[in-house]
């Protein structure tokens, strides 16, 4: 697609205001050159006298970069939201400033800037020219403050639906063009949410096409020194994950390790007889008190050797070849239990090795995979632990870890892309056969007001998450998990072919949407405040689910109601094991 020349998109008239912009271009020939520069993290941790704002024309709080912008302002969320509600809402391709300092926000202006939302048709049409606009406002109102630094993120690529590669083309172009006319900034940095978008800013601002004169070049760097120590962001959370080739018991930096088991804690193992040659007849006689169901966890509060470690005891499952996705799934549940309860007993760091694949028998690349998935996962909610070390023995080991942390670092856990096949269209409810005779029995009219009295209320005391929010068989134990697994994609596309069932869970949906858009906690976070933390992850596993069915299932393969509804919550990222279970 040609990029249009921004002479050509902004049709600027010759008055006065022209006079001032051409007297300010003249001074920039003189000044020092504009950097750009491009950095990976969360811009509403970054410092700079101006942060934009991927706001919506209501200038209210939303989710993606505007959810995380207020939620940094903390117990100025009122203040903002009242400082935004002063400009009484902000056109497409206009932006609109706020001054003074909001919660923990390091800068001196926020300013929101509104993309074009490529969902409405008119402003698809017209997307370039709007998107350019947004940013050369953004610019000329951080220049008109004073402003030395502006960060910004990438427009419109959420849940508005520009296309990430164009986007980041008219963005470099717009912002090249717009630095020409500016008095007092010095620095743009673009930041980035993924390894993606990243690679493509540096790529294009490498080889951009539409460089200023040589009297204005723009600097290129990839991340300036004040950004230096911001960690970048590595899957779902942004607590760091690092592998090591040290035996467990020689990791001296933690606070807690792993000892894969069998339930009855008899140290047969090659991790339980490391340990027990370590640690001695403590280890030993400690075990003996201790008992541990499969897929599960139990601490071990002595603390043993020099370092004084605790001991997560996990008794993983064994590996069934004709039953993969069970395993997989009961492998994922014995991490994330692990991750718990370390968290739960305060600590801070630990060391896994990979469990399951000795005896049991688990293919060391799915292990790695599914480790380092539902550990990035489980870390979502943990309050304490922010550091987790996986061991690996062996360079295939090393290989497969490696593999799997580079697929979470390059965004891969993204749902994929959605696939269209005439077998997948299915007909009206009349012809979906019996099984989903179950929620109709449970959805009834009076169930159904009394669920969304409790959404309303903001209290949910009622245990109705697996028929209301349905998720993928065998995530959980409980008899309403048995009873209400969705049998795979088939019978979730089926799902959304009925009509009251279907109509049912976008009412529902919908209330998870504003609790998410209205909270003071925002995104994620004002799920949980919803729903509380387990039933949250329930909540996510559901959108994850469906997301993939309506994008294979003819009727709503163009509505995309819960991939919005996840990408708004939890900025496009899928819940990890069902992600996992329906993709391999």
């Amino acid at each position: 697609m040609k990029i249009p020349k921004m002479s050509k998109v902004f049709k600027r008239p010759t008055t006065a205001r022209s006079n001032q912009a051409s007297q300010l271009r003249q001074s920039a020939q003189t000044a020092k050159p504009a950097a750009m520069a491009v950095v990976r993290g969360d811009i509403a941790k970054l410092k700079a006298d101006a942060i934009v704002n991927a706001a919506n024309t209501g200038l209210q709080a939303g989710g993606g970069v505007c959810g995380a912008i207020f939620k940094a302002a903390g117990s100025d969320y009122q203040k903002l939201a009242q400082a935004c509600s002063k400009h009484k809402g902000c056109d497409p391709g206009d932006a609109k400033i706020t001054s003074g300092k909001f919660g923990s926000l390091n800068c001196k202006h926020i300013i929101h800037a509104v993309g074009p939302d490529c969902r409405d048709k008119a402003q698809d049409l017209d997307r370039d020219r709007l998107l350019g606009l947004a940013y050369d406002k953004a610019i000329r109102l951080a220049d008109e403050a004073g402003c030395t630094s502006v960060v910004f993120p990438a427009l419109s690529t959420g849940i508005f639906g520009f296309d990430a590669n164009e986007s980041t083309k008219i963005a470099i172009e717009t912002v090249n063009e717009s630095l020409k006319a500016c008095k007092n900034l010095k620095e743009v940095t673009f930041c980035c949410f993924d390894a993606g978008s990243e690679k493509a800013y540096l790529k294009e601002l490498a080889g951009s096409s539409s460089s200023p004169p040589a009297s204005t070049q723009t600097n290129i760097a990839c991340i300036p020194a004040r950004f230096a120590t911001i960690p970048n962001r590595i899957a779902l959370t942004q607590d760091h994950l690092s592998i090591t080739g040290k035996s467990i018991v020689d990791i001296d930096n933690v606070d807690a390790i792993v000892n894969p088991t069998d339930p009855d804690l008899s140290c047969g193992g090659v991790v339980s007889q490391l340990m027990v040659a370590a640690y001695g007849d403590e280890f030993q006689k400690s075990t003996q008190k201790l008992e541990c169901k499969p897929a599960s966890a139990v601490m071990d509060n002595t603390r043993f050797g020099d370092s004084k470690v605790k001991v997560v005891h996990v008794a993983g499952p064994s590996f069934d070849s004709a039953d993969k996705k069970n395993s997989l799934m009961s492998l994922a549940a014995t991490y994330r239990a692990a991750i718990e309860l370390a968290d739960k007993n305060g600590c801070k760091s630990i060391a896994m090795p990979a469990i399951s694949t000795g005896a049991q028998g688990f293919p060391i690349k799915d292990a790695a995979k599914v480790a380092v998935g539902a550990v990035s996962e489980a870390l979502e909610d943990c309050s304490t632990l922010r550091k987790v070390q996986f061991c690996y023995h062996g360079p295939d080991a090393k290989a497969a870890y490696d593999s799997a942390l580079e697929a979470v670092d390059t965004d891969s856990l993204k749902p994929a892309a959605k696939k269209s096949s005439q077998s997948a269209q299915l007909g009206n409810s009349k012809q979906l056969g019996p099984n989903l005779k179950r929620f109709h029995e449970v959805l009834t009219d009076a169930s159904v007001d009394a669920i969304k009295n409790e959404l309303e209320a903001g209290e949910k005391t009622g245990h109705w998450m697996w028929f209301a929010f349905p998720q993928i068989s065998g995530l959980g134990q409980s008899e309403n998990a048995e009873k209400f697994g969705v049998q795979g994609l088939d019978e979730a596309k089926a799902f959304l072919n009925d009509q009251s069932l279907e109509a049912n869970l976008r009412q529902f949906t919908s209330f998870a949407l504003n609790a998410a858009l209205n909270s003071e906690e925002g995104g994620a976070e004002g799920v949980k405040v919803l729903f509380g933390e387990v039933d949250a992850q329930k909540f996510h596993a559901c959108m994850t689910l469906f997301s993939q069915a309506e994008g294979e299932s003819g009727s709503h393969k163009e509505q995309a109601f819960f991939q919005n509804a996840l990408d708004i919550i939890y900025k496009g990222t899928p819940h990890t094991t069902t992600n996992m279970f329906l993709n391999g």
